[in-house]
C-alpha cells in the first residue's frame, strides 16, 4: 500500500528527479573551469618570478591577486543574459512564451522532437484510404475508389463489395443522421472510420443487420487480435475482422473473383507482404474474412479471406507549420 505501490514508486522517482543543466551551462561551466586553472597557473607564476625578481612576498601577493580578479570575465555572465534575452523576445514574437531564460537555448539545441500523435498532431479521425482485394489494389480519394487512375463501380466487383459488407456485418458501431443532415457516428473510432467508408460507398449498415440478423458476437482482445459476429438470414454466416498475420492464419480459403479457392502457404506469404507494405504506409491494417458457418465447434475457422482495409489518422493541417 501506499508508497510500496507502483504508483507510490513512480510518485517517489518523480520527487528525486534532478534538473538537468542545459548545453550552454555545461559549456559555461566547462568554460569557468579551464579559466579557474589558467588564473590559478599565471598567479602561481607571477608569484614565483616576483619572489625570484627580489619583490616583498606582501607585494607580490597582492599584485598575484589583483591579476587573478582583473582575469576574470566579469561581463561574460551579463553578456549572455542579453543574448537569451534578445532570444527570447524573437521566439515570443513567434508565440512561443518562455518561462526560463536558459530553455531559449535548450531549444535551439533540438534535434528531434517526440510527441503525442493520435488528437495532437492528427484530427483524431480514423479513414479509410486503400483496400487491397483480388489481388488489386484500390486508393479512396474524396468517396471515390480508384484502381490507379481509374475511378471503379462497385457494381462490378464482387469481391470488393464483399469487403466493405463484411466490414460492416463485423463492427458494432453504429451511426445517426443530426440535425445538420450530417452523419454522427457512434462507437470505436476504427469501426467508425469501416461504417463512414460504406455509407460512402452506398453501403448502409442499418439495413443490412435487418437482413442479417446478429446470433453471437466473439469480441476483441488484445490476446486474440479479432473479433467476429454470426448472423443468419437464410443461412448462417460468419463475418470476421483483425490484425493481418491472425487473419491469414485462421483462413484456408481465398476470395478471388467470386469463387472460394484455397489459400497455400506461399500466398499467405504474399498476402502479408502485401499487409506489410500499407502498414509501411503509416496505415492501420484491418483483414477481413467471412464463411457459411455450418455450426461446428469453431466458428472461427476455415475462414474464406477476403482483403485489407488500410486506414489512416490524418495529420491536422496546421501541423508543418507548427
Amino acid at each position: 500500500t501506499g508508497m510500496e505501490t507502483e504508483f507510490g514508486k513512480i510518485t517517489g522517482m518523480l520527487q528525486v528527479i534532478k534538473e538537468e543543466e542545459t548545453p550552454l551551462q555545461k559549456k559555461m561551466n566547462k568554460f569557468a573551469k579551464k579559466i579557474s586553472f589558467l588564473i590559478v597557473g599565471m598567479v602561481a607564476l607571477l608569484f614565483i618570478i616576483g619572489l625570484i625578481s627580489g619583490y616583498e612576498k606582501y607585494q607580490i601577493f597582492l599584485t598575484a591577486i589583483a591579476v587573478s580578479v582583473s582575469a576574470i570575465p566579469e561581463g561574460l555572465p551579463a553578456v549572455v543574459t542579453i543574448g537569451l534575452a534578445f532570444a527570447s523576445k524573437k521566439m515570443s514574437q513567434r508565440k512561443v512564451i518562455i518561462k526560463r531564460l536558459s530553455a531559449a537555448e535548450s531549444l535551439g539545441s533540438v534535434t528531434v522532437i517526440c510527441t503525442d500523435k493520435t488528437g495532437t498532431i492528427t484530427e483524431g479521425k480514423m479513414r479509410v484510404v486503400e483496400i487491397y482485394c483480388a489481388e488489386k489494389t484500390f486508393t479512396k480519394k474524396e468517396n471515390v475508389l480508384f484502381l490507379g487512375d481509374k475511378k471503379m463501380s462497385l457494381q462490378k466487383e464482387e469481391d470488393l463489395s464483399q469487403l466493405i459488407k463484411t466490414s460492416i456485418l463485423c463492427n458494432n458501431a453504429r451511426f445517426e443522421i443530426n440535425e445538420k443532415n450530417e452523419y454522427e457516428l457512434i462507437g470505436d473510432p476504427t469501426e467508425s472510420a469501416l461504417v463512414l467508408n460504406s455509407l460512402e460507398l452506398g453501403f448502409n449498415k442499418k439495413l443490412l443487420t435487418e437482413n442479417e440478423k446478429r446470433i453471437k458476437e466473439f469480441p476483441f482482445s488484445s490476446e486474440r487480435k479479432m473479433m467476429s459476429i454470426i448472423r443468419k438470414n437464410k443461412e448462417r454466416f460468419v463475418y470476421s475482422k483483425g490484425a493481418p498475420e491472425i487473419i491469414l492464419k485462421k483462413s484456408n480459403y481465398q476470395l478471388f473473383n467470386g469463387r472460394k479457392i484455397n489459400l497455400t502457404k506461399s500466398k499467405r506469404e504474399q498476402l502479408m507482404k502485401e499487409a506489410e507494405r500499407m502498414q509501411a504506409n503509416s496505415l492501420r491494417v484491418l483483414a477481413l474474412a467471412f464463411k457459411i458457418d455450418e455450426e461446428k465447434e469453431d466458428a472461427e475457422k476455415n475462414l474464406v479471406f477476403i482483403g485489407f482495409i488500410g486506414m489512416q489518422d490524418p495529420p491536422r493541417k496546421e501541423v508543418r507549420n507548427a
